[in-house]
């Protein structure tokens, strides 16, 4: 059993959407996309999320004279909106109307977040270059099954790729309809042979349901970003090769002092992330081990991967934090490897061998399974070093608190992990959908027993025991059903089973015994 663990254009356009990015070390990350944009209607697929996601501040300087963000309603999308003929009693619509126009009481769209497209009509008869600074974000898009999607697509600006080639490792979209919005407002279909722009929105529709997201795909451990917060040590990044060729990646730090892992007999050794470059080969999946180093941390630390190959672009966020402690707690991963582990480690235990108890040869020989199958597994680890198993751990955020004279913050909002339902209500959620608020649950359901989580012994990065006790009572026991008088653990009047002696037992305890070294 190995228990690999981690811690938590061509066509003809008007408007030329152009991509750059730039990022500071400390503070305020300063990441940019600027967008051209040109008189009429723009579709745009915004890539980072702005300091300030008023509308008002977002378009400070931009003559616009609408601009429309569409959320989903439930079920497939059957049309695709003209905007030059109002999408105001058009499910899913909001709009942002500046100030000096006489309607701007209609707006309804109050934050400009991303990834998320846009419609912008520009005003005037000149092009605008729009700049965004604020932190990237990216995630695959929530292709709706059987309707259209208004996206964009992480295409390498400095290359030329077609709607073809992007889509055809992804049967759900292959030879689908694509449409794009010219200046007039109107959207014309668009071909496998015609060009996708960096930053522009499609409209896109897919056969079934799929989560892809590009020919190479970059998605962070847990979340969208790969943040270390005051005390993580080590984040994973997951490439995906979906092209029928080995595919070459880069990878670029910019701002950030992030380090990759490299595990060889049994030993992790870590180098400067900067500059890196791999080798993916057709249809491969491949997990990259990242840690900071915390000596060259000065402050908060906010930077950007930019990960490239296979034509493809993704820049994903970077972000860490001193220890509120002032420097007694972990101080992350250093070149020569050393690691504190206090923070929630999530990892996946693979199976390929397990024993036959009916074997008449060895019962305790683990035999090899006809095929690999994984499960999750977390454990929790203390300021203190105690290790805990959990089953499940609710990421929420707790809001910080401003001097009421000054408006200064006092105490800064902090992540906060739950294992105690009853105390949902006292925070917010930490991440966002729809624009909503809402709570990220991680579970690690094949390990069960009765309490939330279950004290282990030994020492994180050396050996940790547990002794898993699934009792005749607990509801989720695999021998239990609790409506069949068989499997119920109750005599035929419906009172608690007393004798358990051989052969009589309705519900067997299970015990299992957990060490990862």
């Amino acid at each position: 059993m190995r228990n690999p663990m981690y811690p938590l254009p061509p066509a003809r356009r008007a408007a030329v959407f152009l991509l750059s990015f730039a990022a500071a070390f400390c503070g305020a990350a300063q990441h940019e996309q600027v967008i051209d944009l040109s008189p009429g209607w723009n579709a745009v697929y915004l890539e980072v999320t702005p300091h300030e996601r008023d509308p008002a501040s977002v378009f400070d300087g931009v003559p616009v004279e609408m601009v429309w963000a569409y959320f989903p309603p439930t079920g497939p999308t059957e049309f695709i909106a003209d905007p030059d003929e109002g999408l105001w009693n058009v499910p899913g619509w909001h709009v942002y109307l500046p100030e000096h126009r006489e309607d701007a009481a209609l707006t309804n769209l109050y934050a400009v977040i991303a990834p998320r497209a846009y419609l912008i009509k520009l005003g005037g008869d000149a092009p605008v270059a729009w700049t965004v600074a604020g932190t990237p974000a990216q995630r695959a898009p929530d292709w709706v099954p059987g309707g259209h999607t208004l996206a964009g697509l992480p295409v390498d600006p400095d290359t030329t790729v077609n709607f073809g080639s992007f889509f055809h490792a992804s049967p759900a979209h292959r030879n689908q309809p694509y449409h794009r919005l010219t200046p007039e407002g109107a959207w014309v279909r668009a071909h496998n042979s015609t060009p996708v722009n960096r930053g522009e929105a499609y409209w896109i529709h897919t056969a079934g349901p799929s989560a892809y997201h590009a020919p190479l795909e970059a998605e962070p451990g847990s979340g969208a970003t790969l943040d270390f917060g005051e005390s993580g040590v080590e984040r994973t990044l997951r490439l995906t090769n979906h092209t029928d060729w080995t595919a070459t990646v880069d990878l670029g730090v910019s701002g950030f002092p992030l380090l990759i892992g490299e595990s060889s007999g049994g030993r992790t050794s870590w180098s400067a992330a900067d500059e890196t470059t791999l080798e993916i080969p057709a249809g491969v999946e491949r997990t990259l081990r990242f840690g900071l180093d915390r000596s060259a941390l000065a402050g908060e630390a906010r930077g950007v991967l930019r990960v490239a190959g296979a034509d493809i672009v993704h820049w994903i966020a970077l972000e860490a934090e001193e220890p509120a402690s002032g420097g007694d707690g972990p101080q992350g991963i250093g070149p020569a490897g050393n690691a504190p582990h206090a923070g929630l480690w999530i990892g996946s235990v693979t199976v390929d061998a397990v024993s036959d108890v009916n074997d008449p040869g060895d019962p305790a020989a683990p035999r090899p399974t006809p095929a690999e199958f994984s499960k999750r597994i977390m454990v929790h680890v203390d300021a203190s070093g105690v290790a805990r198993l959990l089953k499940e751990a609710i990421l929420l955020w707790q809001d910080g608190e401003d001097d009421p004279v000054t408006g200064e913050t006092v105490v800064p909002g902090r992540y906060v992990l739950l294992t105690d339902h009853d105390l949902i209500p006292n925070f917010r959620g930490s991440v966002l959908r729809d624009g909503r608020p809402f709570g990220h649950r991680v579970s690690a359901a094949s390990f069960d027993f009765e309490e939330t989580e279950l004290v282990m012994r030994g020492a994180f990065g050396d050996a940790l025991l547990a002794d898993i006790a699934v009792g005749r009572d607990l509801p989720t026991n695999p021998f239990r059903h609790a409506f069949h008088p068989d499997h119920n653990h109750r005599d035929a009047e419906n009172q608690p089973l007393g004798d358990t002696s051989v052969g009589r037992e309705e519900v067997w305890p299970v015990y299992r015994e957990v060490e990862l070294v």
